[in-house]
């Protein structure tokens, strides 16, 4: 089952480093089906989203610049494995050489395949453009599943040593619901077996929704959601670090939850991002109290101590509640990069 949701100008801001927050308005990117947003600053200031979009020839990555006060359709990803199903897409610029791959070059990440049926064997796709996501070129296949268990959500970074880091939410895992798992390139081609970050200590347990950026204090930041967890903590919200965005420590380990001061915390499809003043933002789908009670207005946590602490502040679209549980549960499918108040229209 798919929900269609409106892609709105406004959440930019809150998405990419650096940005101003501005009043929300609503403005649709354009008139068009488009699921999944991601949006990226490039280093030349430039503002590039990605959402999944659905044309005759089957999903595809939608590619728009910000100019002008609005969004222009620039460039389009068309996978050919995208035409059994495309989900979860992502946008990445390299800070600097990957192999063959130069400093600035695009990466654009998705999940494909899903709708393949009960043999399905969904894997996880990597593109590259070098201008600036006019133009696209098929690098490499990061990881497919073995089994009917699919593979979701892939977030990209570069750790230390020049390596193209790959995490994403793999359901094949023998004996696991789904677990978090990374994969490695030293030239965005040939990719490392998969390696487990979070499995949880339960074969329940469904970790996944993994946003990953690098902190002020230059550790690396994971969040993430925890399903199958039951009671008021089911999908919520919690974070580990890690010195060089590839060792994250125990696997079995489950982290606390991410809470601000009077103990609200942050439920489904976490989003982060850094902005130029060594701010961390950290927004998903629904706020809950202390007591796990949905609260009817939605919050961003901030930082200003790289993770470390956190206190809310508003968040850049205001709605009047999350919504019927079934359309939280399909916005947690379906739209794990927007921020909350998105996945609720």
């Amino acid at each position: 089952m798919r929900r269609v949701f409106g892609v709105v100008v406004s959440l930019v801001a809150f998405l990419v480093p650096g940005a101003v927050a501005v009043a929300a308005t609503g403005t649709p990117v354009d008139g068009g089906t488009a699921m999944c947003p991601r949006a990226v600053r490039l280093a030349d200031g430039r503002v590039l989203l990605t959402v999944t979009q659905f044309p005759p020839g089957g999903p595809a990555g939608a590619i728009y610049e910000h100019a002008g006060g609005g969004f222009r359709r620039v460039g389009t990803v068309a996978d050919p494995d995208a035409r059994q199903g495309l989900c979860c897409t992502t946008l990445f610029e390299l800070p600097r050489q990957v192999g063959a791959l130069g400093a600035g070059t695009l990466l654009w990440a998705g999940a494909v395949g899903q709708d393949g049926g009960g043999e399905r064997r969904m894997a996880v796709r990597l593109w590259a453009s070098t201008d600036a996501g006019r133009s696209w070129r098929f690098l490499s296949t990061v990881a497919r599943s073995g089994t009917s268990g699919g593979l979701w959500e892939p977030e990209l970074a570069v750790d230390p040593g020049g390596r193209l880091v790959a995490y994403f939410a793999d359901e094949s895992q023998p004996g696991r619901s789904q677990v978090l798992v990374q994969a490695v390139s030293t030239d965005g081609v040939t990719w490392s077996a998969r390696t487990p970050i979070v499995t949880g200590p339960q074969p329940g347990h469904r970790p996944g929704m993994p946003a990953v950026r690098r902190l002020p204090d230059g550790r690396w930041l994971l969040a993430y959601e925890v399903c199958g967890f039951g009671g008021q903590y089911d999908c919520a919200v919690r974070s580990r670090t890690s010195a060089d965005a590839t060792n994250w420590g125990d696997p079995a380990r489950l982290d606390p939850v991410v809470t601000i001061a009077d103990g609200r915390y942050l439920t489904a499809t976490p989003t982060l991002a850094t902005t130029a003043t060594g701010r961390v933002l950290l927004i998903a789908q629904r706020v809950r109290a202390a007591n796990g009670t949905d609260l009817p207005a939605p919050a961003m946590f901030t930082s200003l101590d790289s993770g470390r602490s956190w206190y809310a502040t508003a968040a850049p679209v205001v709605v009047a509640g999350p919504g019927p549980a079934s359309a939280r549960t399909t916005a947690r499918s379906w739209c794990p990069r927007l921020t909350a108040p998105a996945c609720w229209r």
